[in-house]
């Protein structure tokens, strides 16, 4: 599976239920659903700053996309905010 022109596809971190020393949150509080890692760069994309596959990233807007029982993030590459 390839991202195509200025799009990146990224796999969201797996969200947390509880905290490092077990303390629980409710209601989704350790989602970090604009987390994740980079898995496919479109061949238009990185003309100003290279986005690498592998690379951890906070992003935007998103577009969920469910493949092979693994949700993945379709991106724009201007909606990636901060490489990590």
């Amino acid at each position: 599976m390839k991202a195509y022109g200025k799009f990146v596809l990224i796999r969201p971190f797996e969200s947390k239920d509880t905290t490092e020393s077990g303390i629980y949150l409710p209601n989704g509080i350790g989602d970090q659903k604009n987390h994740g890692t980079v898995v496919s760069v479109g061949l238009s994309c990185g003309k100003e700053q290279r986005i690498e596959v592998g690379d951890r990233v906070i992003h935007g807007q998103a577009i969920k996309f469910p493949h092979d029982g693994v949700d993945y993030l379709i991106v724009k590459e201007d909606d990636i905010l901060v490489i990590l």
